[in-house]
């Protein structure tokens, strides 16, 4: 493969999003898709439980035959500075909890208490929380001592009392157990603000330690991937020969693991990254069968005429630790924040206790769920279904140790299987939103691994290629009117791409030129300012923050609702200024960017008129997202910004970020370079999408 530097890597394919339980077989479906080769190297990362720590598109190619390209984008903080504020919080609370009671304190054992709470928060097993167990022994002793020095050396242990009964006394005629989770939090809350109180010195000092935490993590990412080994657009790469996997091993047994600390795995070092994609040679099977057809094989063609399909897998839901509310947080996510032309729901016919509980969530969110897309239910898990068919037969008489050699006909089982399968169907199909209601979702039954006691009837019937053929020909019915090709002939000096370039100077004049509008000021600007006024001052609960967050960096806002009397100085708030920011970026507006603010490169359309039919696709498809203008302007910029500040509590940081978000909103102090950032970035990604899908090299 060579040198990828001057490549995009961002995988802008036809692509299935995919949700599911833990241990439901999502990412072995995923898996399905790779040629046998391949199949085995990924297959490395599917255990029974806990697998995917890390959401990833994984992409399938025709391009490829004998190597797998892993590419990603390093995180800019491995060890997120919230975690590390929660260790020390959560520790210090545990310490405020079992010694604040009385005056006298004896600084010793409140230190030695304090070690002990932090290192058991440190070395937990739990997957989702375990990014620390890359340290060695000696730089988490070192971690823990070098923290609990700060908070020695400044006297931090002496506030114990005072947070201990300020925190009791402001709970007010509530009536709460020395143990109860309510004192605690009202203790946790206590304690953040005495961090925020500390001198800016001290707090460095933190800072300090957390940063060299990260650069020994950082360091260890720079054991698998070279410094130098960086695409066009920033990933990472490393390209995996699959002739040559001897030379490969140690990356792969550090990528592809199944992630179940609790039975001895080591943690994947795609919990280092924030975007994870493979590139994957497909399975000759699935190639052949998309290019059987020109209007399937016209859908899923690159601009280099090679077969692509993208999968994009997610972590199980009900993982571990996990309960019902972030279970439905983040499936909300799954179905709203990320891109894909067709999702696919796993639903094993035969589940574990949480079938019924995965069964109700899908239920449930598709009440607002309104894409128009396909939506698939794909039934797999049948050889273990028809497994126990058949042992039902046999036991009448668990006593007995006779052993039936009766089983079902075809037939039966086939009627089973449509049985249960119909059972899960229905639940959705008559759930789904209003807008739906036309669409069938289709369910696809099938095995992933063969089981020796399977007929050929059976092994033909259940095959997964039968699940896909469906998959892929659904999609080609949705996707064809949008798979338009135009031609475009690349320049004979050497270019291996087609070049989108933005002017800069033109996309700052129009967005002067907007921002002076009447309709801006009143549709944008004066909405937004009275919004902020109203949240201003609040201390908003940690759920609702973290919504709130997870929210921001897919562009929308978020309403918080709690009782106010029941928890400890929180407020209710909302934030729904990013929906009115959404209204800059108008129809119009993207319009006239692409007339007068982008051209194109590195060789010449076949067509006269190319350049626009292309500019006329990015505005008709939609990928110019506003809802990414809004993410880079107030998620990546004004909360990053806010947060990089360095408060512990949740209503310094809330404030800090509606601060931050003010001069983008106020006339008098308007940030235009915000703007003018957040539509090039935007922009870009919508151009270079619209170029892979829709240019075809002649």
């Amino acid at each position: 493969m060579g040198n990828l530097n001057h490549v995009n890597l961002t995988p802008n394919v036809r692509t299935i999003g995919v949700a599911g339980g833990t241990g439901d077989g999502k990412s072995e479906i995923t898996s399905t898709f790779a040629s046998p080769r391949a199949k085995k190297i990924i297959g490395k990362s599917v255990g029974e439980t806990n697998s995917t720590l890390k959401e990833r598109v994984v992409v399938y190619s025709e391009a490829l035959v004998n190597e797998i390209i892993v590419a990603v984008k390093l995180r800019d903080d491995i060890f997120e500075r919230q975690d590390f504020i929660d260790l020390i919080v959560v520790s210090m609370s545990k310490v405020v909890r079992d010694n604040g009671k009385i005056v006298a304190y004896v600084s010793g054992k409140a230190n030695e208490d304090f070690i002990t709470f932090l290192l058991a928060e440190i070395t937990t097993k739990v997957n989702s929380r375990a990014i620390l167990s890359f340290l060695t022994e000696d730089e988490i002793d070192k971690l823990a001592m070098e923290v609990s020095n700060v908070l020695e050396n400044n006297d931090f242990y002496k506030n114990s009392y005072s947070i201990y009964n300020t925190a009791k006394n402001n709970l007010g005629n509530i009536e709460v157990k020395d143990n109860s989770a309510k004192l605690f939090g009202a203790i946790r809350s206590e304690v953040e603000k005495s961090f925020d109180q500390l001198d800016k010195n001290i707090l460095d000092q933190l800072w300090d330690i957390w940063n060299s935490v990260n650069h020994s993590l950082k360091s260890l990412f720079f054991n698998y991937f070279q410094n130098d080994d960086i695409s066009n657009d920033g990933y990472y790469y490393y390209v995996i020969n699959l002739d040559e996997q001897e030379s490969s091993s140690e990356f792969v047994d550090a990528m592809f693991t199944s992630n179940d600390l609790r039975k001895g795995d080591r943690l994947s070092i795609e919990v280092l990254c924030s975007e994870i994609v493979m590139y994957t040679p497909i399975h000759e099977k699935i190639a052949e069968m998309i290019k059987s057809k020109e209007n399937t094989k016209n859908v899923f063609m690159g601009k280099d005429g090679k077969i692509a399909i993208g999968i994009y897998d997610t972590r199980g839901l009900y993982h571990t630790n996990s309960g019902d509310e972030d279970n439905f947080e983040y499936f909300t996510e799954l179905l709203y924040g990320i891109n894909y032309d067709a999702l696919m729901l796993v639903c094993p016919l035969t589940g574990d206790t949480n079938e019924a509980k995965l069964r109700e969530l899908y239920s449930n969110s598709m009440k607002k769920y309104n894409k128009q897309i396909p939506v698939f239910i794909l039934n797999n898990k049948v050889d273990l279904f028809i497994d126990a068919l058949n042992k039902e037969l046999s036991s009448e008489d668990p006593l007995s140790i006779e052993v039936s050699n009766e089983v079902l006909s075809f037939n039966e089982i086939k009627k089973k299987v449509n049985e249960k399968m119909a059972t899960i169907r229905e639940e959705l199909q008559k759930s789904q939103h209003k807008n739906r209601k036309s669409s069938e979702i289709l369910s696809l039954p099938c095995y992933l691994k063969k089981d020796n006691n399977m007929t050929r009837e059976l092994l033909v019937e259940y095959n997964a290629i039968n699940a896909i053929r469906t998959m892929v020909e659904e999609m080609t019915q949705h996707l064809q009117a949008n798979a338009v090709k135009i031609k475009f002939v690349l320049s004979n000096s050497g270019e291996s791409n087609i070049l989108p370039c933005i002017n800069e100077d033109a996309v700052k004049k129009l967005v002067l030129n907007t921002l002076a509008l009447p309709e801006i000021e009143k549709k944008v600007f004066e909405p937004s300012l009275r919004d902020i006024a109203d949240s201003v001052g609040k201390t908003p609960h940690g759920n609702a923050y973290n919504a709130l967050r997870r929210r921001l960096k897919n562009g929308n806002g978020y309403t918080s609702n709690i009782i106010e009397e029941y928890f400890y100085n929180c407020k209710s708030f909302s934030v729904n200024f990013p929906g009115n920011l959404k209204n800059f970026v108008t129809k119009d507006f993207i319009s006239k960017v692409l007339d007068t603010a982008v051209e194109y490169k590195g060789g010449v359309f076949k067509v006269s008129d190319g350049n626009k039919r292309l500019n006329e696709i990015i505005i008709n498809s939609g990928y110019f997202n506003p809802l990414e203008f809004v993410a880079q302007m107030l998620y990546f910029k004004a909360l990053m910004d806010a947060e990089n500040q360095g408060s512990f509590s949740f209503g310094m940081k809330f404030n800090r970020f509606l601060n931050n978000c003010n001069p983008y909103f106020n006339k008098a102090e308007i940030n235009e370079g915000a703007y003018i950032d957040a539509i090039i970035k935007t922009l870009s990604l919508a151009i270079n999408k619209a170029a892979d899908l829709h240019v075809l090299y002649v």
